[in-house]
């Protein structure tokens, strides 16, 4: 009778130690997505239907960002690092690295590597950098600022303008540097956004 009780026990206590455990277990969010890079030249979306060559972020010297137009250089090649883990799409969270010398086929110099980082005079690249949020507008990008501002046009003082007012961010396609096509697929264009305007593109900077 005794060792009736005492297995009747034991299997209690494992049934609810079971009991315990595997709810817990289904409460746990595992995120399995890996961050993805892919190599871009961010083109500037313009109004001007005259201008006859398409205008880039770009590299200039002591760790600045501007905007120039004509072809598609090392300078103007960036790795994109969507840490969501998807296709760019909105509300995505990334990097932006550049890598001198990166891109048509050439590995450049990763230890020289910097990253776009908003600063009290705007967006520069910097060892450290900033996680920016995707807003999409039409089959477009803005990039919002971990501040919550909006990356707009280059300024003399060789960085990207940041701005509260969206209708001054400057408008981007994400393209890849040899065919210049878009990387943004079809399936990931929304429906039509018409809160935002492209800011005009600067004069080419001196590179």
């Amino acid at each position: 009778m005794k060792t009736f009780y005492g297995t009747a026990l034991i299997v209690a206590a494992l049934a609810g130690l079971l009991m315990a455990v595997v709810p817990a277990r289904a409460g746990v969010s595992v995120n399995t997505k890996q961050p993805v890079e892919k190599l871009a030249a961010l083109q500037v979306i313009s109004t001007n239907e005259t201008a006859s060559e398409a205008t880039y972020i770009c590299t200039a010297p002591n760790s600045s960002l501007a905007t120039s137009s004509g072809k598609i250089g090392s300078k103007q090649i960036f790795t994109v690092v969507d840490l969501s883990g998807n296709s760019l799409k909105d509300g995505d969270d990334v990097k932006i690295r550049y890598t001198p010398g990166m891109g048509k086929g050439k590995a450049g110099d990763p230890t020289k590597s910097s990253y776009w980082m908003e600063g009290s005079d705007g967006v520069k690249r910097s060892h450290d950098g900033d996680v920016f949020k995707l807003k999409q507008v039409d089959s477009k990008f803005v990039l919002v600022t971990p501040s919550g501002k909006f990356v707009g046009a280059a300024t003399s003082e060789g960085a990207l303008a940041v701005s509260t007012n969206q209708n001054s961010a400057l408008l981007l396609d994400f393209v890849d540097p040899k065919t210049k096509a878009s990387l943004v697929a079809p399936s990931d264009k929304p429906a039509s956004d018409k809160t935002a305007a492209p800011a005009a593109a600067t004069k080419p900077a001196a590179e």
